[in-house]
């Protein structure tokens, strides 16, 4: 059963706002559930989802995954 916090997670970019800055995705999982989160929404609530492609919200959602490891709800959206 999902409960708790579940934010809509932020997509981090580069500085130029031109790719996803990936490096910075496990970092920000661990900060998060460290203050009590219990899930992410990913690549869907925060508006960025529909803007990147199929590759991109993949490779997001694996990190996610990986670094959830289980401590952690992952919500994809895929719509």
């Amino acid at each position: 059963m999902i409960h708790g916090i579940l934010p809509a997670l932020i997509t981090p970019m580069t500085d130029d706002g031109a790719a996803v800055n990936y490096d910075t995705l496990a970092p920000l999982v661990d900060y998060l559930i460290e203050r009590g989160c219990t899930g992410f929404f990913v690549c869907g609530g925060t508006g960025e989802g529909l803007l990147l492609t199929a590759a991109e919200r993949r490779t997001i959602l694996e990190i996610v995954m990986a670094q959830a490891k289980g401590r952690a709800a992952v919500v994809a959206h895929i719509g």
